[in-house]
């Protein structure tokens, strides 16, 4: 699997041991809801004991991505609260708690590496420091960036 790694080239964002990266606009040509704005991603989680991979599926919405820089941006700011990434498809979802103890972040991850209906789901827990908020948030910037919402949210 290091081989096929590689091949994709430095991860989109990184965040513990969540790693993802954008490969594009499902439907390039389509500039209005839900579907201009779907992407095709490959989502990877890597524990000390499991690795579990979602290849190249079209598993999350701009505005997802988007709703969750802001969520992190105020947890960051606040330290205390809640930052959720809740795909609509079921591949991935992540959860950041802070409580304002130390700069501790709770990271919640379930990945989904079977579709549909989320037949095998993958949980993982870990605890990251807040020093490593701004880079994920520089990270979702350049994602929204390169790939900004397009039209609106409605289908």
């Amino acid at each position: 699997m290091k081989r096929f790694e590689h091949s994709l080239g430095e991860p989109d964002f990184t965040l513990g041991g969540l790693r993802l990266w954008i490969h594009g606009y499902e439907f390039p040509d389509i500039h209005e809801g839900y579907d201009a704005n779907w992407l095709h991603a490959t989502a990877h989680y890597e524990s000390a004991s499991s690795s579990v991979w979602v290849v190249r599926e079209p598993m999350v919405l701009t505005w997802e991505l988007s709703d969750w820089l802001h969520e992190i941006e105020r947890l960051y700011q606040r330290l205390r609260g809640t930052a959720t990434l809740a795909c609509l498809e079921p591949y991935l979802f992540v959860e950041l708690k802070a409580e304002h103890r130390r700069g501790a972040i709770e990271m919640k991850v379930e990945i989904c590496p079977v579709h549909p209906f989320g037949e095998e789901v993958h949980t993982f827990h870990a605890q990251l420091d807040q020093s490593y908020l701004p880079n994920a948030i520089r990270q979702l910037r350049d994602i929204l960036q390169r790939f900004p919402t397009r039209g609106s949210r409605r289908g």
